[in-house]
């Protein structure tokens, strides 16, 4: 086994740093009040998606990823219920829309077949939120699992602390609807009583461009 030496005289190996966490704070887009603070930034293009999810990129599926970060500033620990959570989009010319943010296996369906779904009972077309196809595709799997760790997957925020992770909301392209778009929190209690928090409201429009 070979020993690493020291070389006299050589000038000492650089320590790397771990990257500073980013400041929630920091973020335009946010609202905060009652000691949670609610924040997002976004990755809205092909470039910044293909930097951060590589080949598996959600953008040019026509999904938008949303990184949510949850901070609690107080003494009791907040449950969030993940699955109330939506995007409201309402354009000052069209129909208001509710969006539910997606699982895992449906945004690894999306990107492993944009055009639709590799089903064989029903080639071609694009399924439903909740009707993804967990476990019947291993290409989609993949993407799916690989997905999985970066996605908000916690409802539990302890005092004084952060947790943030990716939302996923198919917009099917229409990213020009990102302005008119909000992210709506309308569950958050306190864990220990039946404290409920007023619900959150964080505008993409003041959201930070890639």
């Amino acid at each position: 086994m070979a020993l690493a030496m020291a070389i006299p005289g050589a000038p000492p190996l650089p320590q790397q740093s771990p990257p500073t966490p980013l400041d929630p704070a920091s973020l335009q887009a946010r609202d905060q009040h009652e000691g949670l603070l609610v924040a997002v930034d976004l990755c809205a293009d092909t470039a910044c998606a293909s930097a951060r999810f590589g080949k598996q990129n959600p953008v040019q599926a026509g999904i938008l990823p949303v990184e949510v970060y949850l901070r609690n500033d107080g003494a009791e620990p907040l449950r969030i219920r993940l699955e109330e959570i939506r995007l409201e989009v309402d354009p000052a010319t069209g129909q208001h829309q509710e969006l539910l943010p997606l699982s895992a296996e449906e945004v690894g369906e999306r990107i492993a077949y944009p055009a639709g779904s590799a089903s064989p009972e029903n080639p071609g077309t694009r399924p439903h939120v909740g009707f993804g196809l967990p476990g019947r595709d291993k290409k989609a799997g993949k993407i799916a699992t690989n997905l999985q760790p970066l996605m908000l997957d916690t409802d539990l925020v302890g005092p004084h602390s952060t947790v943030h992770g990716f939302l996923f909301f198919d917009l099917s392209r229409d990213f020009v609807l990102i302005p008119d778009s909000s992210l709506y929190v309308p569950n958050v209690r306190a864990l220990n009583g039946d404290r409920r928090l007023t619900y959150f409201e964080v505008s993409l429009k003041a959201a930070r461009k890639p």
